[in-house]
């Protein structure tokens, strides 16, 4: 056969009715699996209700890691988290676990803050406030007073010394981030490994400050700092070079890619925060339109990026204990 007959039309075509019907079953597979497995009883388990717990009370650190936090804002998530303790005691749940402390002792701290600046709560939130904390009192902790120089310490240390320093940053200057740094962050990312050396991954680098803001508002979960950022990065994965069966595979490359991306900001000494991207329909199109992202690119994740002030917290996201997250066999 040569190249370019019209035999090449027929493959071509057996290959995307091969494609359509293993993404159908593939797709119905893992759509199953997650039907069957999805977290709908909070209340069923511990295991159940912790994630649940974990979202609600980190955005309390958020609010209290954020450089211009404003009092009494976030009141509707303590009210939340309130009554997530209260029923997790009433459930009889394990009241010694890491992250049933951290979720106490995230109301403790903003019922401290909002005491020093005198700022009076409304009395029906005091009063649950006052309950939850005086059923258990425990000692306090507050998100993490930090300054540039301690951040970046061991930015040049051992991995794990390198790894365990590394924290999300929410707090930027106003000074540039010169495009030729972020584009040396980006070849130390390019040495993720990824599928027999196709290289889908891809950063987009958005600095213009009027389109940051565009954009941050859109995603939505970064509004309060992440306009504040100085570059704003968007990472994504090609699927045009994955075949009819790797249907997964730009999540996984994308994933992996991220990371090393993560890092290798790190070890530049320019803050992060990566920003979850799993919008609507709507809101993809007109990121895509934007950007000029093409259809042939998934979007994996957004990363604002800025060097930290002088000073500033970063939360605190105590992770579970090591057995959690290991299994032996």
């Amino acid at each position: 056969m040569k190249l370019g007959s019209k035999n090449d039309k027929g493959i071509q075509l057996r290959r995307k009715i091969k494609a359509v019907g293993y993404s159908l079953w593939y797709m119905w597979r893992h759509l199953w699996r997650f039907i069957r497995n999805v977290n709908a009883d909070y209340f069923a388990s511990q295991e159940n209700f912790m994630p649940i717990l974990i979202t609600n009370y980190h955005v309390i650190e958020k609010c209290l890691a954020m450089p211009n936090s404003e009092a009494g804002h976030g009141q509707e998530r303590v009210q939340l988290v309130c009554a997530d303790l209260l029923t997790y005691r009433k459930l009889g749940f394990d009241c010694s676990h890491i992250q049933y402390k951290c979720a106490l002792q995230a109301i403790q701290e903003y019922d401290a803050v909002h005491n020093k600046s005198n700022y009076t709560l409304p009395a029906s939130l005091q009063q649950l406030i006052d309950c939850v904390l005086s059923e258990n009192p425990i000692e306090s902790h507050e998100q993490k007073q930090i300054n540039r120089e301690e951040f970046f310490a061991n930015s040049d240390a051992s991995f794990e010394l390198f790894a365990k320093s590394r924290h999300s940053c929410r707090a930027y200057s106003n000074k540039d981030i010169p495009v030729e740094e972020i584009s040396a962050c980006v070849d130390l990312a390019r040495t993720t490994p990824t599928a027999c050396n196709r290289q889908p991954n891809k950063t987009y680098v958005v600095t213009k400050p009027e389109m940051i803001k565009r954009i941050i508002h859109l995603q939505g979960g970064g509004r309060g700092f992440a306009e504040n950022a100085n570059k704003l990065l968007i990472i994504t994965s090609k699927t045009t070079v994955f075949g009819y069966n790797e249907i997964l595979e730009t999540m996984k490359s994308g994933g992996m890619y991220a990371m090393n991306l993560l890092y290798a900001l790190h070890h530049y000494k320019i803050g992060v925060c990566p920003l979850l991207w799993g919008e609507d329909i709507k809101r993809d199109k007109q990121l895509r339109k934007w950007i000029n992202i093409p259809d042939n690119e998934e979007i994996i994740i957004v990363y604002a990026c800025g060097y930290p002030l002088d000073t500033f917290k970063y939360v605190r996201s105590e992770r579970n204990v090591l057995e959690e997250s290991i299994i032996i066999v």
